[in-house]
């Protein structure tokens, strides 16, 4: 038996007619009657009276027929659970953030697509957006989000959000007084700043370099790994940095830090998901993205 034949056999007898079963599942009615034909065939028994032009079922055609329609409901149920993520147990979504879009981004997002797809299990690794993006093409996460837009024929990249920059100082730096500052005052501060890999440093020179600041031009002096190191370094008063304006949200109300504008400068930055749909295990990433850029 196959089960084109038991949905076919069903519908003639849903329907009442070999002609209006055909026309339900877009069928010739002489391949409907072939069919059923085959299932009797199959079975070894006459499932319907021919000897009236009524379709009629046999006693073994009746029982068959409650059978036959449990088994094909089932198989739909079955189709559906595979289908439907909402069903499937234990599917992970394995997704790379950058330091700033995970810790600080990312989260909320995660929280209204569990709430969806409350059977998926997360799996968030945090770093530098060049190694999310190498993790990315080689299928270590099925998802990056990142501040950098790297091209490689190997992933697709798409824009996701964009997030404000601020020049941030500690409440006790000479410059605190002052709500803007020049470029020239600017390039000689001592300055803190993530390491090479990292998005939000690529994004911070492309800025400055808009406004004629060359990374030559900064007073570097010190790499930090993550945003909050950076951030207590500042509020110690080592350096100054820039910063994505969501990392230092709390501290800027509270006054542990201060922005300062730079003159004709208005910073922000791009943030991406990037992906690769060939190494994609499940549907899950794919409505993930979705919901990202709902």
């Amino acid at each position: 038996m196959e089960l084109r034949e038991l949905r076919t056999f069903c519908m003639v007898v849903d329907t009442g007619s070999f002609s209006s079963a055909a026309k339900a599942v877009c069928l010739t009615q002489p391949t409907v009657s072939l069919q059923v034909q085959a299932l009797e065939s199959d079975l070894g028994v006459c499932l319907f009276n021919r000897a009236t032009r009524e379709i009629t079922l046999t006693e073994k055609g009746r029982l068959f027929y409650n059978d036959a329609k449990k088994i094909v409901a089932m198989c739909d149920e079955v189709a559906r659970s595979v289908s439907d993520p909402a069903n499937i147990t234990k599917a992970i979504l394995r997704i790379g953030a950058g330091t700033v879009v995970g810790e600080y981004i990312l989260l909320p997002y995660l929280d209204s697509f569990k709430k969806i797809y409350p059977c998926t299990q997360i799996q968030l690794k945090i770093g530098d957006s060049m190694e999310i993006i190498k993790d990315v093409i080689k299928g270590g996460v099925e998802i990056g989000v990142v501040g950098v837009r790297e091209k490689n024929e190997e992933i697709v990249c798409e824009k996701f959000i964009n997030e404000k920059l601020v020049l941030i100082v500690s409440p006790e730096h000479p410059l605190a007084s002052k709500d803007k500052i020049t470029t020239e005052e600017f390039k000689g501060e001592p300055f803190l700043c993530r390491g090479n890999s990292s998005g939000i440093r690529i994004a911070i020179e492309e800025e400055l370099e808009k406004a004629g600041i060359r990374r030559e031009d900064l007073n570097v002096i010190m790499e930090l790994g993550n945003s909050e190191a950076i951030k207590k370094g500042v509020m110690c008063g080592i350096g100054l940095s820039i910063i994505p304006e969501i990392a230092v949200e709390n501290e800027l109300k509270l006054g542990l830090l201060k922005k300062i504008e730079i003159e004709g400068m208005d910073l922000s930055m791009d943030f991406y998901i990037v992906y690769n749909e060939n190494k994609f295990r499940s549907k899950m990433p794919e409505l993930f993205v979705e919901h990202l850029l709902e």
